[in-house]
């Protein structure tokens, strides 16, 4: 913002402090993890086996109240972070399960 709008640049550096993450931290959904692991290893790597993993190597469970889907148990906690979104086709606040990269240094990603 602070590239676009000069004059507000002060501003801006000020509301990055206010955020609950930093901004150069990026929030990855398990799509984008799968993504990654898929390049590193060569090995196919969907949604549903990302959050398969995670739950293996207990990083997250199943929120039996269903909103989010899953939720980090305490090994997951450094690792993730509660964001909030729309549902798709509707206008209704939904929670997602978001990962920082660093979850991806402490998996263990043998094959399922």
């Amino acid at each position: 913002m602070g590239k676009r709008y000069p004059h507000l640049r002060e501003e801006a550096e000020e509301a990055k402090s206010m955020l609950l993450i930093p901004v150069e931290a990026k929030l990855l959904a398990p799509k984008q993890l799968g993504e990654i692991l898929t390049e590193r290893t060569g090995e196919a790597w969907s949604s549903q086996r990302v959050n398969k993993l995670l739950i293996e190597q207990g990083f997250q469970i199943r929120n039996p109240e269903g909103n989010p889907d899953y939720l980090p148990t305490d090994k997951g906690k450094a690792h993730s972070q509660l964001t909030l979104g729309t549902a798709k086709g509707r206008d209704k606040t939904v929670q997602h399960l978001r990962w920082f990269e660093s979850v991806l240094e402490t998996i263990e990603t043998a094959p399922i």
